[in-house]
């Protein structure tokens, strides 16, 4: 299997990318021993984000790989020198353990505490600092330390009093950015005889920074009432005298 994790704050199509690069290897430089692979984005046994992925790879059978060169450790070794330089993040390619149930890749593993307290930054550096020896030993390969990025959060602050003064509920806020970043389920679609479901989601260039959450708007629930009242001149007022989200919304880091 092979895990991707690349750095952090990078995209899905990054992340595609990253992904698309080792499947072509493993499908032309390993042909001789890798049968297909199979990749899913946004998941890692090291955590989920559009930075992370897996792949999985299948191997001819044993019958066609007698050489030892075309064992799967020897494909992994050398997968892991051809993608050692990558500057997007890190591509590992791990070993299954012999007997299933007992962890998620052969090897061990290690914790480093932070006794003395001396902060997030030493620990880090020490974890950096053990890793780096540790992948220069030739009894080890593939070391790599887990859960000490920072990860970037977009927190949202909903002026409540607000959006209720423009007829917005909290609730319609909250649907209308959940519509935005992660996309809602509007309907089904056949397609080949498999029902597909058809989602709603902002575009990435309208979600990929916090300023972009300015650019949307909420009509108010009385805003069709409103304009079927109003004469033929108010109506020609632009809707968004009538709609609010990013004036009863402060972004933040």
């Amino acid at each position: 299997m092979v895990m991707v994790n690349l750095s952090e704050g990078s995209t899905t199509p990054q992340t595609e990318q990253v992904v698309a690069q080792v499947e072509d290897y493993l499908l032309t430089e390993e042909s001789a021993t890798v049968d297909s692979t199979f990749a899913t984005l946004g998941f890692g046994f090291g955590g989920s984000g559009q930075n992370t992925a897996m792949i999985f790879v299948k191997l001819k059978d044993f019958d066609d790989r007698e050489d030892d060169e075309l064992a799967a450790s020897a494909v992994a070794t050398r997968a892991t020198t051809h993608f050692s330089g990558l500057r997007a993040g890190q591509v590992m390619f791990r070993q299954p353990l012999a007997i299933p149930g007992l962890g998620n890749t052969s090897g061990f593993s290690m914790e480093l505490v932070d006794y003395g307290n001396t902060g997030r930054d030493a620990l880090i550096a020490a974890a950096e600092e053990i890793e780096a020896l540790a992948n220069q030993d030739g009894r080890l390969q593939n070391v790599d330390v887990s859960g000490v990025e920072s990860e970037g959060v977009l927190k949202l602050i909903i002026d409540q009093q607000k959006a209720e003064s423009f007829g917005v509920s909290v609730s319609e806020v909250n649907s209308i950015l959940s519509t935005i970043f992660a996309g809602s389920s509007v309907n089904d679609f056949d397609m080949n005889g498999s029902l597909r479901p058809v989602i709603v989601m902002a575009d990435a260039v309208y979600r990929m920074q916090p300023e972009g959450i300015e650019g949307w708007y909420l009509c108010h629930r009385n805003h069709r009432q409103l304009r079927n009242e109003r004469s033929q001149k108010r109506a020609e007022i632009s809707e968004k005298s009538d709609c609010i989200l990013g004036a009863a919304m402060k972004s933040g880091r």
